[in-house]
């Protein structure tokens, strides 16, 4: 069984304090918006132009699941930590790794799941309070669409920004809307999906990045709960596996069966 360290070392990219770097990047656009209005419009062009070039994926958008039928997962197993818990397809669980903010279990076909604590997930509508009042004011001039209403529309309104959104046509609160959400897309994107979609089963609503029938399999699930707050998954592919290990029904039985706390 691997020590935790090494599995730390190598999943790093998942340290990074998404509360941290949500913020920073408010703070950025706010000040610029405050203190440099031509700065940010010419920004506007360049990000514009730089992020379609470098960064194509960020121009997905999400789509309407198609297959909302769900398996039979009575033979899995069941899942808990940081009071949620689920059903999985999976059978027999090879090992299970409890660290402070995410739970790494591995499968005896070589999958892996990760599930992190909903605690440590970046929510914009809460940190809006980390704010100075003028900052959080200027914030909610610019979302004056409902994206702060909660941490689901935020989300929402953040995957489906696209860059061509963006233009010097447009009114210099538009642009400074969408650039803002472009940036904080990346944070729902780590690794390149074919596909974003829209899912809801059971208690959960939220966002599926990537297809199941892709390998190798790397699937992220963005669930929210009755009480706004988001559950992360995500589920790999035995390494080297260059066939399809879930199906999109096994994904959505297991998205309705999440129990999150009382």
């Amino acid at each position: 069984m691997a020590s935790k360290e090494t599995c730390m070392a190598k999943n790093k990219w998942w340290r990074v304090s998404w509360k941290r770097v949500g913020l920073t990047l408010l703070l950025i656009f706010v000040g610029l918006w405050l203190l440099y209005p031509l700065t940010m419009d010419l920004l506007v062009l360049y990000f514009a132009h730089e992020t379609a070039r470098e960064h194509p994926l960020v121009a997905l958008v999400p789509q309407l699941l198609t297959d909302t039928r769900r398996a039979d997962l009575r033979d899995g197993v069941t899942v808990s930590r940081f009071g949620y818990s689920l059903q999985v397809p999976w059978t027999k669980v090879k090992a299970k790794n409890d660290l402070k903010t995410v739970t790494m279990v591995d499968f005896d076909d070589g999958s892996r799941m990760l599930l992190f604590d909903p605690a440590t997930q970046a929510d914009m509508v809460s940190q809006m309070g980390e704010l100075k009042p003028a900052q959080a004011k200027i914030m909610r001039e610019v979302f004056s669409n409902g994206e702060l209403t909660s941490h689901y529309d935020f989300a929402k309104a953040t995957l489906e920004a696209n860059p061509t959104d963006m233009s010097i046509f447009h009114s210099r609160k538009r642009n400074t809307r969408t650039l803002t959400l472009l940036e904080t897309k990346f944070m729902y994107i780590v690794q390149d999906p074919s596909a974003i979609y829209s899912v809801s089963a059971g208690r959960m609503r939220g966002f599926q990045s990537g297809d199941p029938q892709k390998s190798p399999m790397f699937i992220q699930l963005f669930l929210f709960d009755p009480k706004d707050h988001m559950l992360q998954l995500i589920l790999n592919g035995p390494r080297g596996s260059t066939q399809p290990v879930l199906t999109q029904e096994q994904i959505n039985a297991m998205i309705a069966s999440v129990r999150p706390p009382d």
